[in-house]
C-alpha cells in the first residue's frame, strides 16, 4: 500500500461524489499497474469536463473498441464531471488515449501487486485529475485504497490511510475494461474533501518494475 500511495504522489508531482467540507484543525495477464473552517471547493463541479473518449481501434495514441467509452467520475457538493482523458505520462498512454487502469508488478520481495486507475480531463501536465490504486484486487470485490486528486485549481488532495474505499464490479482483461465505484475521504492542508464516483476504464498492460 505504502509503495501505490507512493507512486500516485509522485505521478502527480511529476504529471501534473459525496460533499466537500473543510473542518477545523483477473489482473492483466501480459508483461508489463483539522484546521480552518470554509467549505473547500474541490471544482469538479465546476470544472469543464473533457468529452468521454470516443471508440478507436487498438493501437499507440487509441483505444481497444471495448474501451471507447472510458471515464472516471468525480462527483462533489458542487455536482458531478466525467473525465474522459489519458493523464500526463501516464503509463498507460502507450496504449491508449482515454482513462486507464492496470496492474503495477515486482519490486523487492515479498514484491507488489497493485491496481492502478488513472484519468485526467486532459493529457495536459497540470490538468484536472483522479488516481487511485489498491493492492492486489482481482476479482469483483470491496477494497482499500488510496488516491490521489488534483482538482481544477491545482490543488492536490490526498487520503491520510484508511479513507478510501474501492468497489470492483469488473475486471477484465487486457484490451477490455475495469469497471468499479469508490469513495474517498481526502485532505489538502487543513480541508477535507469528500469525493465519490464510478469509473470504467480500459485494462492496459500490466508494468512490471525491478
Amino acid at each position: 500500500m505504502l509503495r501505490s500511495f507512493l507512486g500516485i504522489f509522485l505521478f502527480f508531482a511529476a504529471a501534473c461524489g459525496g460533499d466537500v467540507v473543510a473542518t477545523p484543525g483477473q489482473s492483466g495477464d501480459e508483461g508489463s499497474g483539522s484546521g480552518a473552517a470554509a467549505v473547500a471547493s474541490s471544482g469538479a463541479g465546476g470544472a469543464t469536463s473533457s468529452a468521454v473518449g470516443s471508440a478507436s481501434t487498438a493501437g499507440v495514441g487509441g483505444s481497444p473498441m471495448a474501451c471507447g467509452d472510458s471515464y472516471v467520475e468525480v462527483t462533489d457538493i458542487q455536482g458531478s464531471a466525467k473525465l474522459g482523458s489519458i493523464c500526463a505520462q501516464s503509463w498507460g498512454a502507450k496504449w491508449s488515449s482515454t482513462p486507464v487502469g492496470f496492474y503495477v508488478n515486482g519490486g523487492p520481495a515479498p514484491g507488489i501487486h497493485a491496481l492502478e486507475i488513472e484519468g485526467c480531463a486532459s493529457s495536459a501536465a497540470e490538468s484536472e485529475g483522479l488516481r487511485l490504486g489498491a493492492d492486489g484486487p482481482d476479482v469483483p470485490g470491496t477494497y482499500a485504497g488510496t488516491a490521489v486528486y488534483r482538482d481544477a485549481q491545482g490543488q492536490d488532495w490526498a487520503d491520510m490511510g484508511a479513507s478510501v474505499e474501492l468497489t470492483l464490479d469488473k475486471v477484465g482483461p487486457v484490451g477490455d475494461v475495469i469497471e468499479a465505484s469508490y469513495v474517498a475521504h481526502l485532505f489538502h492542508g487543513a480541508g477535507v474533501l469528500d469525493l465519490k464516483g464510478a469509473f470504467r476504464v480500459c485494462h492496459v498492460e500490466d508494468e512490471n518494475v525491478p
